[in-house]
């Protein structure tokens, strides 16, 4: 049983402002999320485009990337971890989308997942809508600052 979960927040800055960050960026601040599921610190794209490395509060996610189309679309999958998800889930998959909306540039994060179970369904679908909007809000704040 696949989930989908998606989000979107409007960011004052152009696309090109935007797309750099969804492949290197550093995601500071805190997160009351650490207690219970990793959050994510900094997100890293390989030289040839082709991997996505996201470290979080508890250690790294893999990512191959499946699509990337510049100032548009990044789409990856997860094929290796070492935080602790895989009593909650058999995949993950993530698709960013960086749109113009009049002035500003809508971000959408798109995540299927496969939970193991009932239960971890529940867990997911509490919590990947949070891990969503911190890591929007750290973009957004990064993207509108230039920082």
């Amino acid at each position: 049983m696949n989930m989908f979960i998606k989000t979107s927040i409007d960011i004052a800055a152009s696309p090109g402002r935007v797309w750099p960050l969804l492949g290197r960026a550093r995601l500071e601040g805190t997160c009351l999320l650490e207690r219970w599921v990793p959050v994510p610190r900094e997100c890293r794209l390989s030289e040839d485009g082709r991997a996505r490395e996201c470290l979080t509060s508890r250690g790294r996610i893999r990512q191959r990337v499946t699509r990337a189309t510049p100032e548009r679309e990044l789409a990856f999958e997860m094929v290796s971890e070492d935080v602790g998800l895989s009593w909650l889930l058999t995949s993950m998959d993530d698709r960013f989308v960086v749109e113009r909306v009049g002035a500003l540039t809508r971000l959408t994060r798109v995540s299927r997942v496969q939970p193991r179970c009932a239960a971890a369904g529940w867990i997911l679908r509490w919590a990947i809508p949070r891990i969503h909007r911190y890591v929007h809000a750290r973009f957004k704040r990064l993207a509108e600052t230039g920082a």
